[in-house]
């Protein structure tokens, strides 16, 4: 029984640990509060913010505006780096992860809405914790797309 119960605490604090560990990463600074500059990923991915675990570009080419239905949406690729540097110099650990905004007019204010950042490894950051981060990109994306104009 007591080996139950020490497994079972022991488990509980390395779970605790974790969760807390990736909710304080999830903070996501823009390029206007990122505290160092970052030059472009392999020399064409523009850096577009920082968190406490990664640095996260942009993918120009992925760029997408499209109007449904009065409400304008936007995305885009991003890559996160993490791990460190890899012996080429290259990030060790690079990953995905997608955005999608839906914008539109209500009652002559502009709403921006977003699903946060999507990938299969990581948990959204909420717009409430990263708001500077993803307005940012948000007129980025508009900015390559050529809707920016549009929006304003």
């Amino acid at each position: 029984m007591k080996k139950s119960i020490i497994c079972t605490s022991i488990m509980a604090l390395i779970c605790l640990l974790a969760f807390s560990g990736l909710a304080a990463a999830m903070k996501i600074d823009g390029p206007h509060e990122m505290n160092r500059q970052e030059p472009p990923l392999y020399d064409q991915y523009p850096c577009v913010g920082v968190d406490d675990v990664s640095v996260y570009y942009i993918d120009p080419s992925s760029c997408y505006a499209s109007e449904n239905e009065g409400k304008m949406v936007l995305g885009a690729l991003l890559y996160a780096t993490g791990g460190g540097v890899a012996p080429g110099g290259g990030p060790a650990k690079l990953g995905q992860c997608t955005v999608k905004f839906t914008t539109y007019l209500q009652n002559g204010e502009r709403v921006i809405e977003t699903d946060g950042l999507e990938s299969k490894s990581r948990r959204p950051a909420t717009v409430d914790e990263s708001q500077d981060f993803y307005g940012s990109l948000f007129w980025t994306i508009a900015e390559i797309t050529g809707v920016a104009g549009d929006l304003q």
